[in-house]
């Protein structure tokens, strides 16, 4: 069965009721809100994906987006950025449980990708990113060998 919607108000829980298609069993994805429409990319069900899905607010529903060029590498435990109609994804564990250092990129006017293979200083996943200015900022996260106890910058301007 579908999960239901829940909403907090008032110290209240309510339930908005099922959802048609909505999307379930995800760990490790990513999710934005762009233009009223909310976004969830890659993650890992039974095994890792790259799909990108988009909910329609207004139709209450899911839909497959189609992607334009070459499509990135599954993963899952990656983190996100979306900077102007950009959204940036760093790392992330691959389908061979093997932690990534490339960043993916995913125009959101066009939906076309573009891959920086081996732009991080090391493979990480299950790392935070936040904006600061015209820049990224990783924080953390791990690899096969040791945890990151580590902060890495990433220029937009070099994208």
């Amino acid at each position: 069965p579908s999960p239901l919607l829940w909403s907090y108000q008032n110290d209240e829980v309510k339930s908005f009721g099922m959802t048609p298609g909505l999307i379930t069993n995800y760990n490790g994805a990513e999710s934005i809100t762009y233009n009223g429409k909310s976004y969830i990319a890659f993650g890992l069900r039974t095994s890792s994906v790259n799909s990108i899905y988009e909910f329609d607010f207004k139709l209450n529903e899911y839909h497959l987006i189609e992607t334009a060029l070459t499509t990135p590498k599954n993963r899952y435990a990656t983190s996100s950025v979306l900077y102007n109609h950009y959204w940036y994804f760093f790392g992330g564990f691959n389908e061979d449980d093997k932690e990534l250092k490339d960043i993916v990129i995913l125009n959101m006017e066009k939906f076309q990708w573009k891959i920086h293979y081996d732009t991080l200083s090391f493979p990480r996943s299950g790392h935070s990113s936040v904006i600061h200015l015209d820049q990224a900022i990783l924080f953390g996260g791990k690899n096969n060998t040791h945890v990151a106890n580590t902060i890495e910058y990433f220029s937009f301007k070099n994208s």
